[in-house]
Formats: C-alpha cells, sequence, structure tokens
C-alpha cells in the first residue's frame, strides 16, 4: 500500500515537472507508476529467498 501511494506520488510529481500537455503527462505518469511498481516487484523477488538477518 505505502509502495503503491510513493510510486503514484512521485509519478505524479514527475510528469508535471517534465511535460507540459496533458497526453504527455498521462504517458510519462503510466510509464513511470507501471516502472515502479513492476521494478519493486521484481526486486522484492529476487530478494525474496534470501532472510533477514537478526530475525528470530
Amino acid at each position: 500500500m505505502v509502495m503503491a501511494l510513493h510510486s503514484l506520488l512521485v509519478a505524479t510529481f514527475f510528469a508535471f515537472l517534465t511535460r507540459d500537455r496533458a497526453v504527455g503527462r498521462i504517458r510519462v505518469f503510466v510509464f513511470l507508476f507501471v516502472g515502479m511498481m513492476v521494478g519493486a516487484m521484481a526486486l522484492a523477488w529476487v530478494m525474496y529467498p534470501y532472510p533477514v538477518q537478526g530475525r528470530l
């Protein structure tokens, strides 16, 4: 949930920062949001076999 909210806010910020027109903003927003969500899931999948040290 927090990861999705962070991705939403960052993608919105960079879409408004980098593009002037609505179509460009939407394209950048979708690309960044999907990219961050897929990237985070891929990183979590790669890290899954390695347990956190120090847990009981």
